[in-house]
């Protein structure tokens, strides 16, 4: 600030007029008084630059001061970060069908064309386990299912394809036959009729049977994450959930195939937590090449 005080001054001798009239005291007086009015006027200007500064510096710390203690009181009233992003916690029903559907929705993403593999079914029927050793080739559309017995039965040959009344059985020891899929005969050996076959249906059966719980049902799932199931290194998830009409299972366990996400094992399980259901791929193969003329009865 002097500095600007300092070169006003100069400025204003500079640009003073020459005073020629007059004795020489009168004009030297002249120009002393004038000189000492500038120095005057410099420094009141000076002052005044010095003050506004002042004033200026004070009025900034005044605001810095006052949005610093206003965003100490909005932190004092905001939650943490982590609660402040934080969802609603979900229930255990919900999360359940968050998790089956996601499940649910891979399936539709990653099989398109279908799949075979080597699958070991096993089913409680009249008290005992039932088990079977197939070879199986699913296609998504038209849903059509062929399925090679290994054991028991050896040789039989089970075919259906979306549209027909019948599934064909052929027995290299006996006539082939046409049977209806949800007789009595079919499920003499079976919990549900081939039309129903594929991981997309199971998925949708565990969560038509927990969409059926109140909302308030204490359902449960928890992923156990990694587990050698035989060969095979698998994700585990568990459910339970009470029972629902029409349906006996009231826990559940599926494995997931850790590259595909795809649901290759599931178990079922009674309330008194024995096995009802069990199915495995030993085999899995996505999306494979599937003639048509592989369908045909």
């Amino acid at each position: 600030m002097r500095h600007l005080a300092a070169a006003f001054v100069i400025l204003t001798l500079l640009t003073l007029p020459l005073v020629a009239q007059g004795p020489e005291s009168e004009g030297t007086s002249r120009l002393d008084e004038v000189a000492q009015e500038a120095v005057e006027i410099g420094q009141a200007m000076g002052e005044g630059v010095q003050q506004l500064a002042d004033q200026a510096q004070d009025l900034g710390q005044g605001m810095a001061e006052t949005v610093e203690t206003r965003v100490d009181e909005i932190s004092g009233e905001a939650a943490t970060p982590e609660e402040a992003v934080a969802e609603p916690e979900l229930s255990g029903r919900e999360e359940a069908l968050l998790v089956l559907n996601s499940i649910r929705e891979g399936i539709t993403e990653r099989m398109t064309g279908g799949y075979s593999g080597h699958l070991i079914s096993e089913e409680l029927i009249d008290g005992e386990m039932y088990r079977k050793d197939l070879d199986v080739y699913f296609r998504l559309r038209p849903r059509a299912l062929r399925i090679e017995f290994r054991s028991p039965d050896e040789g039989q040959v089970v075919t259906w394809q979306e549209g027909w009344d019948s599934m064909s059985v052929d027995r290299p020891w006996l006539p082939a036959l046409s049977i209806d899929p949800a007789g009595e005969r079919a499920l003499a050996t079976s919990h549900r009729p081939v039309t129903t076959f594929g991981i997309d249906l199971t998925i949708d059966r565990y969560i038509a049977a927990i969409e059926q719980t109140p909302e308030d049902a204490e359902v449960t799932c928890e992923n156990l994450g990694l587990e050698q199931a035989g060969r095979q290194s698998l994700t585990r998830v568990d459910f339970s959930h009470p029972e629902v009409p029409g349906n006996p299972v009231t826990s559940f366990t599926i494995w997931l195939d850790p590259d595909t996400l795809l649901p290759i094992h599931f178990e079922n399980r009674l309330a008194d937590g024995s096995r009802y259901e069990r199915y495995r791929y030993i085999e899995f193969n996505l999306n494979p090449p599937l003639d048509g003329d592989l369908f045909d009865d």
